[in-house]
């Protein structure tokens, strides 16, 4: 998964013709100012991360889950907030997944 990615185009899935795609989560707007240029503005992908195709929306959700939550730590966040539901660890990963779905379910 890359951080702060420039890209082209505010879209979360960027077919790259070759049976993968890029994930752009996280996209936000930032205005550049630049002499020739004048005012822009570039998109960036707060987190981006390749997924072979088919491209569907819980595959898009596992994959940031996983690159987020590596080596058992979302389960366990889950097994923290079974016992607890207001365990921070728990709370954070919950509003995580809440926002990929968000975002994924307003392009699908």
């Amino acid at each position: 998964m890359q951080k702060n990615v420039a890209i082209e185009q505010k879209q979360l899935v960027h077919d790259l013709g070759t049976g993968r795609a890029y994930i752009n989560l996280f996209i936000r707007e930032e205005t550049i100012e630049d002499e020739e240029l004048g005012v822009r503005i570039q998109f960036i992908a707060g987190q981006q991360f390749t997924l072979d195709k088919p491209v569907t929306r819980d595959r898009i959700i596992n994959e940031a889950v996983r690159q987020n939550y590596p080596d058992g730590a979302s389960e366990a966040a889950i097994r923290k907030g079974i016992v607890d539901s207001q365990d921070p660890d728990f709370l954070l990963f919950n509003n995580f997944v809440k926002e990929v779905k968000r975002q994924v379910d307003e392009e699908f």
